[in-house]
């Protein structure tokens, strides 16, 4: 019976797009032994109703390609495993490829850079869908409301690597990307400390604390007048 509820959930919660966590099979049926899911997963693998994508993850094959190969993503799993919950940013993309996506830099790298709440202190390599991914841990903890800056942070570090563009181009990209945040000058302040000398001093050479902190009061005296 234990065994029919486990395969049930797994195929009323999940759809092709979705990876699979044991974890989060842990989590449901809490009352099961772990041996006892994990063979049950396993058998589902011989059976070929689920595909191993790597340790831990799992996904539905794609019964209308021609291998029933999943359709997961990279970044999916990714997304599930190191960047978000519900209701919640638990990581972001750093590095190169973040500086690119901004429009910093043209150049891109192959070992995507990771940096999340769910890793230890120690920065590693792992495998995902045949992609590499450097993982490692923050300086302080991740949220919807500090992601980005930390994200700035972390390129203000390396500025001269990670920017193509003179300073008051990469100060006007940086501004636009932190105007949308919610966050108060206190946490500010803590966040920005933690990083090296260098950061800090890119910090507040390209104003970001005034671009945060005009767009907040902006939004006070909004929200004030409609009241």
């Amino acid at each position: 019976m234990s065994r029919r509820k486990v395969i049930d959930f797994i195929f009323r919660e999940y759809d092709l797009n979705t990876p699979i966590f044991t974890k989060e099979i842990y989590k449901e049926f809490k009352e099961m032994n772990r041996n006892t899911i994990r063979s049950i997963i396993n058998r589902l693998v011989k059976n070929k109703e689920l595909e191993r994508i790597s340790s831990g993850i799992y996904a539905l094959p794609n019964r209308n390609s021609l291998m029933g190969e999943p359709i997961i993503s990279t970044f999916e799993i990714i997304n599930k495993k190191y960047l978000s919950t519900k209701n919640d940013v638990v990581g972001y993309i750093s590095g190169i490829n973040f500086a690119n996506k901004i429009g910093l830099t043209t150049q891109t790298a192959s070992v995507e850079l990771i940096i999340s709440n769910r890793v230890s202190n120690k920065r590693r390599e792992v495998e995902i869908n045949n992609s590499r991914i450097i993982v490692n841990s923050p300086r302080v903890k991740i949220t919807k409301n500090n992601y980005k800056l930390l994200q700035v942070l972390d390129i203000l570090n390396n500025l001269d690597s990670y920017s193509e563009l003179n300073f008051d181009e990469t100060s006007q990209i940086i501004n636009e990307y932190l105007l949308d945040m919610d966050i108060s000058t206190k946490e500010i302040a803590n966040i920005v400390k933690t990083y090296p000398q260098k950061a800090q001093t890119e910090y507040y050479r390209i104003k970001a604390q005034n671009v945060i902190t005009s767009q907040q009061s902006s939004i006070w005296r909004a929200n004030y007048i409609d009241c």
